[in-house]
């Protein structure tokens, strides 16, 4: 079975596995990148309002065969730059 490194980074923190994963696939291997994108977004979230978080998949003779990148954009927008105040908003729901 092939063998295949996922290299993982946000910007200011990367891991890149020297070990190796044995895939049947490129396609196979490409599927646990995005899983271990999903559980290390999920470890390192909210640590600030933007964060972007890619996976490289190589195979044993170094070529790049998957990349993926998940992003996060969240924030709160001060009240002051709000367009109009919460409480007619809720009012128009039933709640007074």
């Amino acid at each position: 079975m092939p063998r295949y490194y996922i290299e993982i980074h946000d910007g200011d923190w990367g891991h890149t596995d020297e070990d190796g994963m044995d895939h049947p696939s490129d396609r196979h291997a490409g599927h646990e990148a995005i899983n271990a994108l999903t559980h290390i977004a999920k470890d390192n979230l909210p640590s600030r309002d933007e964060r972007d978080f890619t996976a490289e998949v190589k195979d044993e003779s170094g070529q790049v065969v998957f990349q993926g990148t998940m992003s996060f954009r969240g924030g709160v927008e001060p009240l002051s730059a709000r367009k109009s105040p919460a409480q007619p908003v809720l009012a128009g729901l039933g709640f007074h």
